[in-house]
């Protein structure tokens, strides 16, 4: 009887994560623009895209050749210690990383009150601060 209740909380647990992915997915698919960016490495395109189908645009940098191996990747969501994290994963390895999601919030502008959603990534050696339109 005792396994038995430990295998429905282990399955709670996990349906539990897998929900909390999602719906960290759901914030993070669509096209961002870069609005600041840190890192040792300039970047000439300001735009970032997350796809539903875990396909990622990424801008283009120092030294990138222009084909596609270098301006695409791919990505997934990652609990790293208790911590949302978006792994990229890519041939252009300035942007192949472990990025902690620090914030995704939605802000209103007082201008138009429209609504963004703003994305602030860090890794190791990159910080990326993004919006984009609701």
């Amino acid at each position: 009887m005792r396994n038995r209740y430990i295998f429905i909380l282990g399955i709670l647990i996990q349906l539990s994560i897998t929900n909390c992915n999602r719906r960290t997915e759901s914030h993070i698919i669509g096209d961002w623009t870069i609005y600041e960016f840190n890192a040792s490495f300039n970047i000439y395109t300001p735009g970032l895209a997350f796809n539903k189908d875990y396909t990622c645009e990424l801008p283009l940098s120092d030294g990138a050749e222009l084909h596609n191996n270098y301006l695409q990747g791919r990505w997934e969501i990652v609990n790293e210690k208790g911590i949302k994290c978006i792994r990229i994963i890519s041939e252009n390895k300035k942007f192949c990383h472990l990025y902690r999601v620090e914030e995704i919030e939605t802000i209103q502008d007082p201008n138009t009150l429209g609504y963004f959603k703003k994305l602030h990534l860090v890794s190791d050696s990159i910080q990326i601060i993004c919006y984009r339109v609701l």
